[in-house]
């Protein structure tokens, strides 16, 4: 998309548009992405037709070439507001691997910072906020912000994308960071307008985080920064989304005059006094305006057509509620009751979409970690097999240089031997000579030879001595092996009597679970309960979470179960064995609470109490399925 403020280019640039559309059929396809990169933000559409049309000298481009242009043809695809797809994704996972390895000439990573923002619209696109946000995340912390050349205008947008996903998490301090940071990068880039309109963003993060106070201030400081820059328009929408906070507050006349000049000068209303699509709150505001200022009828006249023309639950909710304070005026207690029941289903129906939209958030995010660890366990066996084929070479590369070393040796023994031997030649003469020395050196050596066997025949001695001690200890080592038999036949016995322990103990166990299959059960007993002082305060206590129940108040609720249903406890505690914590959210669920009054009763989240429900579903009856199941199977045991 393009960026906030940038105004459109001068009528000129047509011209050198069509010039350039000449120049790229004469110039390198380096060149031509150069000249075209230029256009890419002013004139996206434009750009994006002269990508187009190089399209089939992709086959000719170097690798360079082609990443620069696949960069380029989809940062011009996502500012003209194409929907990015799977396609696009795996596309830009090239691109990026490209530019992670190959910074710019000058040590920038502009290339890469743009690869991987426009992997992170692709995945936020198509519904992946995690990897969206890990990919943001990496973006913004390849810029350099020492750098003369950084790209503010891009960093600017990447925590601007980072804060809408933080949005349509429902998570209003985090998205407020990112629009801090949106709009200190935008004023870094001198575009005055995107920095106003980020923090006009993030004042609605201020009514979320319920500090209407900071919302107020900055609405009106960004409308008088508007009015000042010659946006009226802007102003007035600024002032104009303050007025029910005014209201709510009291302040009539700060609220009537920012609905007259959101009225007068937003610009958002048709020729029939009608609101465009999307901003039906504001026939909210203007009734609750009219209705405190005592004009009924306007006001019910402005609730209604809310009611008619609003497609959210929040603009029903917000038409029936002031629909039900309307009656209320005029003591007209069925149309009261009629749109607070209305009210009360819409609301459910928003709690619902919101349960639902938080349940499809987490699965992305446990889809996601699977992924992450898939592809931790991939990378892992491919450096383990990486490491095992480095050490393989490592292996043969040794054993080559051993045999080649041994090889060595051996030719130069073989010469020495050669070498020796013509040596021998040469003195056979004088050895000849000396022959009657050696017989007299071998009578010495017979002489020692005889010496030697002595001493060898000593020696044999010795080690007979040896074997037979070698034979006393392996006759002790069979009396130990003997005592070692009657020791498995004395643990044999003990197993046995175990054994015998076990089956008694199964037979106890199944005698237990004929008795619960067995028993019967009825709803009588859950109405006595309900009709008792303890279930009354549970009731209340779901309602105001500043009070819980006393620890009496639980026995008395697990005594009166226990009274109608005696086998309930044992059941649970026959499956297996539960907390205490655990027990408390069984005996709510059977006598019929709510999650959300659970939640509220116990002082927990609501997401503890699904949790606790699922995992309770798994230990008591083995079965892996959603907290409703639980709900389901254990008032079937009732």
């Amino acid at each position: 998309m393009t960026g906030i403020g940038k105004q459109f280019i001068p009528s000129v640039a047509l011209l050198l548009l069509a010039l350039l559309s000449v120049a790229c059929h004469r110039s390198s396809p380096l060149k031509r992405l150069g000249a075209i990169d230029s256009l890419v933000n002013a004139r996206p559409d434009s750009a994006l037709a002269l990508l187009n049309t190089l399209l089939p000298d992709t086959n000719q481009m170097s690798k360079r070439t082609l990443m620069r242009f696949h960069l380029l043809r989809t940062n011009a695809q996502n500012k003209c507001d194409t929907v990015l797809t799977a396609r696009h994704a795996a596309l830009m996972r090239r691109v990026c691997d490209y530019y992670d390895r190959h910074p710019s000439p000058r040590g920038g990573r502009e290339g890469a910072m743009l690869a991987h923002y426009l992997l992170g619209r692709c995945y936020s696109d198509m519904g992946e906020a995690p990897a969206a946000l890990e990919e943001f995340h990496h973006a913004a912390e390849l810029a350099d912000t020492t750098l003369s050349s950084c790209d503010y205008h891009l960093l600017s947008l990447i925590h601007s994308q980072t804060s809408m996903i933080y949005s349509r998490m429902h998570m209003p301090a985090d998205r407020l960071q990112e629009l801090q940071k949106a709009a200190h990068y935008a004023l870094h880039d001198s575009d005055s307008l995107s920095y106003w309109l980020y923090t006009e963003h993030s004042a609605n993060c201020y009514l979320q985080l319920h500090m209407p106070d900071s919302f107020i201030a900055i609405k009106e400081k960004c409308a008088e920064a508007f009015s000042d820059m010659g946006y009226g328009n802007l102003s007035a929408i600024a002032l104009g989304t303050t007025a029910i906070t005014h209201l709510e507050r009291g302040d009539l006349e700060k609220a009537s005059r920012y609905l007259a000049e959101y009225e007068k000068k937003s610009g958002l209303f048709m020729s029939d006094g009608s609101i465009e699509q999307g901003r039906e709150t504001y026939y909210y505001s203007k009734g609750l305006y009219l209705l405190q200022i005592g004009e009924t009828d306007s006001a019910e006249l402005y609730f209604r057509k809310e009611l008619n023309t609003g497609k959210s639950h929040n603009d029903q909710i917000c038409a029936s509620q002031g629909l039900c304070q309307l009656y209320q005026q005029l003591h007209l207690s069925d149309s009261v009751a009629k749109y607070a029941m209305y009210s009360y289903a819409m609301s459910d129906s928003a709690y619902e979409e919101s349960v639902s939209n938080s349940l499809h958030r987490m699965q992305a995010m446990f889809d996601y970690s699977r992924y992450q660890e898939e592809a931790l366990k991939q990378s892992r066996e491919v450096r383990k097999t990486n490491d095992r084929n480095a050490m393989l070479c490592i292996v043969i590369v040794l054993i080559s240089v051993a045999f080649g070393i041994i090889i060595w040796v051996r030719r130069n023994i073989t010469r020495q031997k050669e070498k020796e031997m013509n040596r021998m030649l040469l003195e056979y003469a004088k050895d000849k000579e000396a022959l009657e020395e050696k017989r007299k050196e071998l009578h010495v050596l017979l002489e020692t030879e005889k010496s030697i066997s002595g001493r060898l025949q000593s020696v044999i001695s010795s080690k007979v001595r040896q074997i037979k001690e070698i034979g006393d200890e392996t006759n002790q080592l069979h009396k130990e092996l003997e005592d070692s038999k009657h020791l498995v036949q004395n643990l044999q016995t003990v197993i046995k009597q175990k054994s015998s322990q076990i089956d008694d103990l199964n037979k106890t166990i199944n005698e237990y679970e004929n008795l619960f299959k067995s028993s019967t059960f009825d709803d009588s007993g859950i109405v006595a309960i309900t009709k008792t002082e303890v279930y009354a305060a549970f009731e209340s206590y779901k309602k105001q979470r500043k009070n819980k129940p006393s620890k009496e108040q639980w026995q008395q609720l697990e005594d009166l179960i226990e009274l109608y249903y005696p086998s309930f406890k044992i059941l649970l505690k026959v499956k297996n064995r539960i907390s205490r914590h655990d027990y408390q959210v069984c005996m709510l669920d059977v006598l019929g609470f709510k999650p959300g009054d659970i939640a509220s009763i116990m002082e927990k989240e609501l997401s503890s109490v699904s949790k606790t429900r699922r995992k309770l579903l798994k230990n008591i009856f083995h079965i892996v399925g959603k907290p409703d199941d639980f709900d389901r199977i254990l008032k079937e045991c009732i």
